[in-house]
């Protein structure tokens, strides 16, 4: 209601109305689960990229960014012996 969404106060009130109905049907609960849906994130990936996904989802690496900014940048580098593959 104050602006701070950047959105125009029919759309606001619409998402608002939306979020209200689902929460009364009881399908905006927070699990709280958040390691499962971190690896969840990872089931999709091929099997040579799974496991650095894995790796960085349990908080190997650095971290940048924020969501508040856009987004979370989470960097893993894996050193890979010469003759074994890797990007080209």
């Amino acid at each position: 209601m104050n602006g701070n969404s950047q959105q125009d106060r029919a759309t606001c009130m619409r998402e608002a109305g939306a979020a209200k109905q689902e929460s009364q049907r009881g399908n905006l609960r927070d699990s709280g689960d958040y390691r499962a849906n971190e690896s969840k994130r990872c089931t999709a990936l091929p099997a040579a990229e799974k496991a650095d996904c894995e790796r960085r989802a349990n908080g190997e690496g650095s971290v940048s960014g924020s969501v508040g900014g856009g987004g979370v940048v989470r960097e893993l580098v894996t050193p890979v012996p010469a003759g074994q593959g890797g990007s080209k």
